[in-house]
């Protein structure tokens, strides 16, 4: 064989030889990002998996802080207050007639009670109150327009009724 033939030979075999380490190189490499690729992918699910639990643990965590919270429609001093903004559910309801129209039939029961007791007299008296299919009516249409739930308007009722009862024996004690 001549130079020239073997020149040629040779520079086939570097280039086939180069050929196949890129190669090599090249599928290391990409079995390299691949695994950087499933470690990261890995960790995501871990962190995902991490993230969700602690969101499920905030959001318990709110909802027990809300279920402590009173009904939007009492204050937050003592004794309870109807708020300004529930005042309008209060006038919406006619509540203070209602309470005025109750006073006369529940006051002998409750005269010479201390006022605790007449406070929570009246919120059991409307837990267990049956509304006439109007006032009723009435009551959930209120509820929704002020974006609150029917418990929240029943406890403006006891407080009106609460307020009136008040009244109502302290001007009893006072007179006799």
């Amino acid at each position: 064989m001549e130079f020239s033939q073997w020149w040629w030979l040779a520079a086939a075999a570097t280039v086939a030889i180069s050929l196949l380490s890129f190669t090599f190189f090249i599928g290391r490499w990409v079995g390299r990002i691949n695994q950087k690729v499933d470690d990261v992918n890995e960790n995501l699910k871990t962190t995902n998996t991490t993230l969700n639990s602690f969101m499920k643990e905030v959001r318990n965590d709110i909802k027990t802080i809300l279920g402590r919270l009173p009904p939007p429609t009492l204050g937050h001093n003592s004794p309870l207050r109807l708020t300004d903004l529930v005042r309008e559910v209060s006038r919406e309801l006619e509540a203070t007639a209602w309470a005025q129209h109750l006073v006369v039939a529940l006051q002998g029961e409750l005269s010479g009670k201390p006022d605790y007791e007449v406070h929570e007299f009246c919120f059991d008296y409307v837990r267990d109150y049956q509304p006439a299919p109007e006032m009723d009516s009435q009551i959930k249409a209120c509820a929704y327009e002020h974006g609150i739930d029917r418990e929240a308007v029943l406890n403006v009722l006891a407080i009106e009724l609460r307020d009136a009862l008040l009244v109502k024996l302290e001007s009893d004690r006072d007179q006799h």
